[in-house]
């Protein structure tokens, strides 16, 4: 099973940091590889909450729907996607900077389903490939300005 880990720091507070990946439908903003994203239903994100993202992959986009499977805010959030390839879960954990802001760690776990199985010991080099994308994207965006629309804070 191929994982990513990194870490990011923030001029961000952490409730912002952690209101802003929650919202998982602002993915295609800082990742590359999500083509389109959104946000299934309404009210404050929390567990249930769906969002619904197309990805690239190989030259395709699919779709894979993502869930909150826990949330502790402003501290964790996860998210476990599925499609009928594949299944990923997403832990976002949050803490204080080292100088203030925040320090993001982005864990992600791939579990390759039906044929995909056997693709698996491939996968691992294109999924930190396609992981390194998306964090560098989240870099350059956490080391903005915060959104002008901010998504709600977590309180």
């Amino acid at each position: 099973m191929p994982t990513y880990d990194a870490d990011v720091t923030t001029e961000w507070a952490p409730d912002e940091a952690f209101a802003y990946l929650a919202e998982f439908s602002l993915a295609a903003e800082w990742d590359p590889g999500v083509a389109r994203a959104e946000r299934l239903g309404s009210g404050p994100v929390g567990v249930g909450s769906v969002f619904r993202l197309w990805v690239r992959l190989g030259g395709r986009t699919t779709r894979i729907d993502y869930r909150v499977v826990a949330f502790d805010p402003p501290r964790q959030v996860v998210l476990a996607g599925e499609n009928g390839w594949v299944r990923s879960v997403d832990t976002v954990t949050v803490g204080a900077g080292p100088e203030g802001g925040a320090r993001l760690h982005y864990h992600a776990e791939l579990t390759p389903k039906r044929l995909a199985r056997l693709a698996a010991p491939l996968l691992g080099p294109a999924f930190r490939r396609i992981g390194d994308r998306g964090i560098a994207g989240l870099r350059r965006v956490l080391s903005g300005p915060r959104p002008v629309r901010h998504v709600q804070r977590s309180r």
